[in-house]
């Protein structure tokens, strides 16, 4: 179920023909991939994206889940539970609620913050590089670090803390010394599953990003496959 139309993608990312013609099959869609400034640009608009998430995310991850999982912060477990909630939450609703807050023209801040009488215009704008960022950090980007983080941290023996501590290391010093290195491959594993889940993100970035000509992989695969006539085998050279 999952190799057989992956083959096919594969296969047809090779046909050079259009749907109604016969196959034939040559190198025409790889080239263009190559070529096409805007395929390219994709790319790199998408490796940027991935970078700007994870190191914002994932340091704000590994520090609310170790507050979460190694300390007496008064209502913890409800602060944990708020996680799963927003992990629930569809992405497109949130991201519309965004959009109402800070929208460059009758976003909420920015409408509040132009009442000020040193302000014209709203220092907000949702559709832009930032903006997306900034989308995926509130939606996804840092609750299932969180999720799946603190059980991790939750698991570490306690002793390990204690030594450290009666070494004279401090609370950032035994996070930093003791508690990321031994929990390392759990964070890596973490890591990739937060690319992944970035990279098939599509909702954001379809939202967002045409207003100012921003392309990812997934909505350039979704605009090549829209457009008319189809381009289906740049699209299968992308995806």
């Amino acid at each position: 179920l999952v190799l057989f139309p992956v083959v096919l993608l594969v296969f047809y990312s090779f046909s050079v023909n259009s749907p109604a013609e016969p196959l034939r099959l040559g190198l025409d869609a790889w080239q263009h991939a190559v070529d096409n400034p805007l395929i390219v640009s994709s790319v790199f608009n998408t490796i940027k994206l991935l970078l700007s998430i994870h190191m914002i995310s994932f340091p704000v991850a590994i520090a609310i889940a170790w507050v979460l999982a190694c300390s007496d912060l008064p209502g913890r477990h409800a602060i944990e539970f708020m996680f799963w909630i927003s992990f629930f939450m569809p992405t497109l609703s949130v991201l519309l609620g965004w959009i109402m807050c800070l929208d460059p023209e009758y976003g909420v801040f920015n409408t509040l913050l132009k009442m000020l009488p040193f302000v014209e215009r709203g220092p907000f704008d949702i559709y832009s590089f930032w903006g997306i960022v900034w989308a995926h950090l509130v939606s996804h980007g840092i609750t299932v670090k969180v999720m799946l983080l603190t059980p991790t941290f939750r698991n570490i023996d306690s002793t390990l803390e204690e030594a450290a501590q009666v070494c004279g290391a401090g609370r950032l010093a035994t996070l930093a010394r003791i508690i990321v290195p031994v929990t390392m491959p759990a964070i890596v594993a973490i890591l990739l599953l937060g690319i992944i889940h970035a990279l098939q993100s599509f909702e954001i970035e379809l939202v967002l990003g045409p207003p100012f000509g921003f392309y990812v992989f997934s909505t350039q695969v979704y605009t090549m496959i829209g457009q008319e006539p189809p381009d289906f085998a740049a699209a299968s050279v992308l995806a």
